[in-house]
Parts: C-alpha cells; structure tokens; sequence
C-alpha cells in the first residue's frame, strides 16, 4: 500500500485525533475507503475486507481494563456469574436424575413382564405342541375346549397372572410414587414388589404338582396364591394411609 500522508490541521500540523474510517462496500470483492484527507481504492479481496471488518468491530468493541474491572462483570463478577451458572446446571441435574424408588419400581417391573412373556412362550409351545401330537394321530385339536392337562396347567397360569396383573403394577408403583410422601419406604416397597414376582414364578410348579386341574384349585396352589393376594393388600392399605393420612 502506497504511503498515506497524515491529515493536517488549520495551522499546518498533524491532528492530534486519528480519522473517522467509514468502510462502504461497492461489490462482492471490493471496498472503498473514504478518508478526510484522501480517498483510494484498497482491500480488494475479499480476505482483506473481512480482516478490516473485524479490525474496526474489535476497536469499537474494545474496553478499557479499568472500566472492566469496575464493572459488576469484571474479574470478580466472571467469577461470580461462573459459579451461579455452575449451581444452576447442578440443580438442574439433581432436579432431573431419577430417584432410588423409580429405579427399584422399574427393575420390578421389568421382571415381572420378563416372567409373563416366559409364560407366554410356554404356552404357546404347549398349543403346538399338541396340534402336532394330535395331528400325528388323525385326531383334531381343539384350542379351547381341550381335556389336557398340560394346556389347561399353562392357561390358568397365564390367565391368572393376567387378572391380577393390574391390581398389582397399579397399586405397586402408586406405593412407589408415594413413598417419598410417608408410608413404608420405597426398599420395603421393592422388596414386597420382588417377593411378589418370586411368588409368581413358583405358580405353575405348584399347579402341576397337584394344586390345579379341571375340577379347581385345591390347597397346594393356595401357597403362592394367598401371599401374592396379601402383599397387594398391604400395597393398597398403605397408599390409603399414605393420601387421606397426610
């Protein structure tokens, strides 16, 4: 760039005021720089007129250190903004981590619908099972009026824990939700919640071994039945005192 003579006074000396710049941009690769004292084309890529836009947007942006000091935002009030942001994110982060009785109602959850697909399967394997074995010996199948007592085993097994399936999950994760209000703790919760499921599994053993058949259920299958019956019992007693208790 050619030597620019300064700009000079009324009486012949240099201003002591450096010029007012006005950028102008005449096209997509050119600006003209209009100065009091001169004017020329300059900065012609495209390069250039982006580093001179950002070097009159830092000098207009420029704070004096003392003023930023001075400032609520200087060094101390970074640090202060800095930490209430960090104070912010942490209880934004307490605020939406899942609590310890969600957790435990889940894992419940989880492996009470394991253990019903498992029935599920076993039922089903049942019913082919003896469609083959029927259609092996010329005889037909007839889903649900059969006399088996294998398929009847697996039915009422699927059929019961299908009727008690929404007294259980309602009650059990009302106790869940409640338990940070009163009431048993949500580990006693969890703990009647797994106790339940157990019970549950042992089910189709006990009505196999003689708890169940065409003409009812005897004793045998009363075993899990009437524990599991208890347990929703307690989920409903304590979610009652829990709501009209407090």
């Amino acid at each position: 760039m050619a030597y620019q003579r300064p700009c000079m006074s009324a009486v012949g000396m240099p201003s002591a005021a450096p010029p007012q710049i006005h950028l102008k941009r005449v096209h997509e690769r050119t600006i003209i720089l209009h100065h009091p004292c001169h004017r020329e084309h300059a900065l012609r890529s495209l390069h250039t007129y982006s580093w001179a836009i950002h070097w009159a947007v830092s000098r207009q942006t420029k704070v004096c250190p003392a003023r930023a000091a001075k400032s609520p935002m200087g060094k101390g009030g970074k640090a202060a903004a800095a930490a209430a942001a960090a104070a912010a994110a942490a209880a934004e982060e307490t605020s939406s981590r899942v609590g310890p009785n969600v957790v435990h109602g889940v894992r419940v959850t989880l492996a009470y619908l394991v253990l019903y697909y498992c029935f599920i399967i076993a039922q089903g394997s049942m019913k082919r099972k003896l469609r083959a074995y029927n259609a092996a010996h010329g005889k037909k199948f007839d889903r649900y009026f059969s006399r088996d007592r294998k398929m009847l085993g697996w039915d009422r097994t699927v059929g019961n824990m299908l009727e008690q399936m929404g007294p259980f999950l309602s009650l059990f994760w009302s106790n869940i939700w409640l338990s940070p209000y009163g009431g048993l703790p949500h580990a006693y919760i969890a703990a009647l919640g797994w106790l339940y499921v157990l019970l549950r599994s042992f089910y189709p053993m006990l009505w196999f071994a003689g708890g169940g058949g065409s003409g009812g259920t005897s004793p045998t299958i009363w075993r899990v039945t009437m524990p599991m019956y208890v347990i929703i019992l307690v989920f409903a007693v304590n979610s009652a005192i829990v709501i009209y208790g407090a």
